[in-house]
């Protein structure tokens, strides 16, 4: 008895398919798992084990792309706000990475102006919601009329005596010029007024859990005021 052609795809006795048919749907699946498809002498022998990929395969172009594009769109979405490091008021570096998922308010401070009693408010602010997740960071800067001439522990003494604060103080910086400091320059750019300095000591900046400037208040905008209190209430809930 001559034995009936064999279905090289299939069990061994199996009725066989039409050849073309066999060969496109081979060639289909084969594509499907990411083998290397050969000439069409090559459709003749499959695989034994079907479900591990050819070490010769290759990953589609467009799949390349779509990988590619997709890294691309996550690096854009981490803010730079994080990989700021700045030296505190104790001379130490201080890694802004630690404070994502927290709400920030950054305010340039001074220790001789009229608006330091906003200091005050500050630290009620920060006391009132830190536990929520609200970090106040105060700089130290001697931009206006030199306003905030002492040396970091000068600031740090009358910082702690007159207003009991707590929040975290950084070493003095510039808020102004060629020479503003690129935190500064960082939020002003991202700020509803990218164009627009710094007015005068305690200007302020919020920031969201997410590393987005959300809000900017002008220094003769006090913490206590209704708008700055909403904002950080808003930056807060959304998390």
């Amino acid at each position: 008895m001559t034995p009936g052609p064999t279905n090289p795809w299939g069990p061994t006795g199996s009725n066989p398919a039409p050849s073309g048919l066999v060969g496109s749907v081979r060639a289909t699946q084969a594509v499907g798992l990411g083998y290397r498809i050969p000439g069409p002498s090559g459709l003749r022998t499959a695989p034994d084990n079907p479900t591990t990929p050819n070490p010769e395969s290759r990953l589609p172009p467009y799949t390349i792309i779509m990988i590619s594009s997709l890294i691309c769109l996550a690096a854009m979405q981490t803010t730079p706000f994080y990989d700021f490091v700045m030296t505190d008021i104790d001379g130490k570096p201080f890694a802004f990475k630690n404070l994502k998922g927290r709400a920030v308010l950054v305010v340039n401070v001074a220790s001789k102006c009229g608006l330091t009693p906003q200091y005050e408010g500050l630290e009620a602010l920060y006391r009132a919601h830190k536990d929520d997740g609200l970090v106040v960071l105060g700089f130290p800067a001697n931009d206006f009329k030199g306003q905030e001439p002492g040396s970091e522990k000068e600031i740090k003494e009358f910082c702690t005596a007159t207003y009991s604060v707590t929040f975290p103080m950084f070493s003095k910086v510039t808020v102004l010029g060629e020479k503003k400091a690129p935190l500064f320059a960082w939020l002003q750019k991202r700020s509803d007024r990218p164009d627009e300095e710094i007015e005068w000591n305690f200007g302020k900046f919020l920031i969201n859990r997410r590393g987005e400037v959300v809000a900017r208040f002008t220094p003769k905008t006090p913490p206590t005021d209704p708008a700055v209190k909403e904002a950080i209430k808003k930056a807060l809930a959304d998390k």
